[in-house]
């Protein structure tokens, strides 16, 4: 990837509207198929308070890598392709 489509990808993943959307879809996901903070943290490998972290700060801290975890472990999946634009 080359450091102009880098620096692209991440102000789009950084954009607080973006991330607050995505992470409230996956908190609600979460909470859809009756499963809890302790059960999301059991499948991801992680503490309790992990996940808490992450659900407080709508997955601010989380890496990209430890999303698609999150989706995987929720039962869910994501499009194999994601476009990204520019904004403007």
């Amino acid at each position: 990837m080359s450091s102009s489509t880098w620096a692209g990808a991440r102000k789009l993943f950084s954009e607080p509207s973006r991330i607050c959307t995505s992470a409230k879809a996956l908190i609600r996901a979460r909470i859809a198929a009756g499963m809890t903070q302790e059960g999301l943290a059991r499948r991801l490998g992680v503490k309790p308070q992990q996940v808490q972290r992450y659900e407080a700060t709508d997955y601010e801290s989380a890496s990209f890598a430890r999303i698609l975890k999150v989706v995987e472990a929720l039962g869910l999946r994501m499009p194999k392709a994601i476009r990204l634009v520019r904004n403007g």
